[in-house]
Formats: structure tokens, C-alpha cells, sequence
């Protein structure tokens, strides 16, 4: 990824950045934790939607 922030993550994407397996996003959008879309085969993630999954997650290492 270049140094734009795009709008929309793909799973892969998603998942390298948060340097988690895909296989953890795709479980956390199962169980409602991540809100994701599909267009066409293509499983998206809103960048907003993402950073705030993350957050969540720190959230609860905190507490």
C-alpha cells in the first residue's frame, strides 16, 4: 500500500496491517465485531469501520 489511506480494505489488506491472519478477520465480521461488505466475491472493510475494530480490541488489553 502507498501513502494514500485508502477508503476501503480488502481482508488481506486488513489483515497486514493489523498483523492478524485473515482468518481472525474473517471471524471477527462472523461474530459482528467487524461490520465488512461484499461486492461482487470482493470482501470489503471500511477504513473507519477497521481503525475502529482495532481500537476496540486495545480497549479490552487495557482493561
Amino acid at each position: 500500500m502507498s501513502g494514500a489511506q485508502p477508503e476501503f480494505y480488502s481482508v488481506t489488506d486488513a489483515a497486514t496491517v493489523a498483523g492478524v491472519s485473515r482468518m481472525t478477520i474473517y471471524r471477527a465480521a462472523e461474530q459482528g465485531e467487524l461490520q465488512t461488505f461484499r461486492i461482487g466475491r470482493k470482501v470489503l472493510i471500511r477504513r473507519t469501520d477497521f481503525h475502529t475494530w482495532i481500537e476496540s480490541k486495545a480497549s479490552e488489553r487495557a482493561a
